[in-house]
């Protein structure tokens, strides 16, 4: 399943030291199976480690001044305090305390995960695609997670969802237009809303966290709903 780290430091906040950059190295999450690797200027964020020795990575600029550790991204820059126990390196998010420990797993001697993927899942199944341009490492995997979700409702409306599960994008095929459409999480928030002119439509994960969603379309005199399900 993959994650953004991008949006979880958005949510946290973290306690001071004075030892400057006494965190660089490697460090390790067992609650999330996910590692920080700190050098001198750079954070990489590595999720999603694969029997077959790969893994996927975010990659983050960073500063210490003593205090804080700056990190920037495409999404902006912003800046964190830490505390740094022995071998223990302690982030507390808005859910919780997050505790890494200091790690010699080498991650350089491993693959890239997206340098193998290599099946995806279309509308009549899982194929294979070119190395590097799947989402899924095998046929198996493919299988496993590659399932629709269809709607049916009066007047034969209908929209067929795939992959549903998801990690980044799924596609929406609507049987007629236009329409709108809605995105809610469990708590009935609104993320995305979109009038849709075409039979075909790519939604991506993008910021969207992992989670169940609730996805509502909208014709002129009928409105369906399905369950969307992002890894």
């Amino acid at each position: 399943m993959k994650k953004s780290f991008g949006s979880c430091l958005l949510l946290m906040t973290i306690a001071v030291t004075a030892n400057s950059q006494s965190y660089l190295g490697q460090w390790y999450s067992e609650e999330t199976d996910t590692y920080l690797l700190f050098d001198a200027d750079s954070l990489v964020y590595a999720y999603g480690v694969e029997p077959e020795n790969c893994y996927e990575f975010e990659t983050f600029a960073h500063e210490d001044d003593g205090e804080f550790i700056t990190l920037s991204d495409f999404e902006g820059s912003m800046s964190i305090p830490y505390v740094l126990e022995a071998d223990t390196l302690l982030i507390t998010a808005e859910e919780g305390e997050a505790a890494y420990v200091a790690s010699n797993l080498d991650l350089s001697s491993l693959m890239n995960c997206a340098e193998i993927y290599s099946w995806s899942c279309g509308s009549q199944g899982c194929y294979q695609t070119a190395v590097g341009d799947g989402e899924y490492l095998s046929e198996d995997d493919c299988t496993e997670f590659c399932s629709f979700t269809s709607i049916t409702e009066q007047e034969g409306k209908r929209v067929l969802v795939y992959p549903n599960p998801f990690r980044d994008h799924t596609v929406l095929e609507f049987k007629e237009i236009p329409l709108e459409y809605n995105l809610y999480d469990v708590n009935g928030r609104i993320h995305r809303s979109e009038r849709v002119m075409e039979n075909r439509l790519q939604l991506n994960k993008g910021d969207l966290p992992s989670g169940i969603y609730h996805l509502e379309v909208i014709w002129t005199s009928t409105v369906s709903t399905a369950k969307l399900f992002i890894e």
